[in-house]
């Protein structure tokens, strides 16, 4: 009888112990599977990789293709500094190089990706990426939606440089060389280096664009506009062999308030003498 109880007792155990390798044996096939399945949804862009991710106040920057974290950290403090990233609205972007090009990604309403004012402020912030961050690299700009899917391209569009106290956006189309010149008359005028300001140059169509940042209500000032329109004469005559200028006035996200014509200027210019400029 005793002898029947050991082996009814070690039938039970083996039992339990038989069927507790099943149960591991089953756990870890399941656990392949799945792991198996994770890759192959991956692989196939159903899961997507959006690389290592750094958090901001109530910002999150993923960052991944060649880009390092001292990088990305920088890019994020940034972004902390100038007001992007807080503390109260998630935001979402990415960073990646390809090649030579700093990419900044951005998850972005559809409204503002439509936008074209929006997408004015975008060509400088990426500048201001460029001078601020990267050492001057190109940066692309890429409006996504909330799965990082592109959905509008801006591509890097020119450069920034400093001047005393003064910001100058020179466009591709406008060569260093004549965004020197520009700026370096602006400067022996005093116009510009002893105060805080931003100028950007682009040329359109064989038009000199002449855009400067300016106070609010200055578009509908006379003696300002005038002003800065013979300033804008003087440039065409003096520095850019009478090649055609427009004058814009920009709101402080440089998208554009007002724009003087040429024919507007060269009124304005007739009507004052370089030592009167001076």
């Amino acid at each position: 009888m005793l002898n029947t109880l050991f082996v009814l007792v070690w039938s039970l155990q083996f039992s339990s112990t038989f069927t507790s390798k099943i149960m591991n044996m089953k756990n870890k096939i399941l656990s392949s599977l799945l792991v198996l399945f994770l890759l192959f949804i991956q692989g196939c862009g159903l899961f997507p990789d959006y690389g290592s991710k750094l958090k901001f106040g109530a910002g999150e920057l993923f960052y991944k293709d060649g880009v390092t974290k001292d990088e990305a950290e920088k890019l994020g403090n940034y972004l902390l500094y100038e007001g992007f990233f807080d503390e109260e609205e998630p935001k979402s972007v990415q960073l990646v190089k390809r090649e030579d090009v700093y990419v900044f990604r951005m998850v972005t309403a559809s409204d503002f990706i439509a936008d074209p004012e929006f997408e004015r402020t975008i060509l400088f912030a990426g500048m201001d990426f460029s001078a601020d961050v990267f050492s001057n690299s190109p940066v692309d700009i890429e409006l996504t939606d909330e799965l990082f899917k592109t959905q509008k391209t801006i591509k890097s569009a020119g450069v920034r440089k400093k001047y005393g106290k003064a910001y100058v956006y020179r466009f591709h189309p406008v060569e260093d060389s004549t965004a020197d010149k520009v700026t370096e008359y602006l400067m022996r005028i005093g116009f510009i280096g002893k105060k805080d300001m931003s100028l950007a140059y682009d040329i359109q169509n064989d038009t000199f664009l002449y855009q400067m940042v300016t106070k609010e209500g200055a578009e509908n000032d006379t003696p300002v506009a005038e002003a800065n329109m013979a300033i804008a004469g003087f440039l065409s005559k003096e520095v850019l062999e009478n090649k055609p200028v427009e004058l814009h006035f920009l709101r402080p996200d440089f998208t554009l308030k007002r724009i003087f014509t040429y024919e507007e200027i060269q009124q304005v210019a007739e009507a004052v003498s370089a030592e009167e400029l001076l």
